[in-house]
């Protein structure tokens, strides 16, 4: 499981960092999901469910 301040690669969107993990719910079940901000000038947001991480493909990244 990934922590709050990671940052990770997402497949098409490049550098991103775990900004929270929040609860919602999808079709009354309740999910959880990584909020990502993207790092770079876009500004962008994305909600990925923590148990599709791995067939999403994303990746930790290793800081040295």
């Amino acid at each position: 499981m990934l922590t709050v301040r990671s940052k990770v690669v997402y497949p098409c969107q490049g550098l991103c960092l775990v900004g929270a993990v929040v609860e919602r719910s999808v079709a009354s079940e309740p999910r959880s999901f990584y909020h990502l901000i993207v790092l770079d000038d876009s500004g962008g947001e994305l909600f990925v469910p923590v148990d599709k991480v791995q067939a999403i493909g994303m990746a930790a990244v290793a800081e040295v």
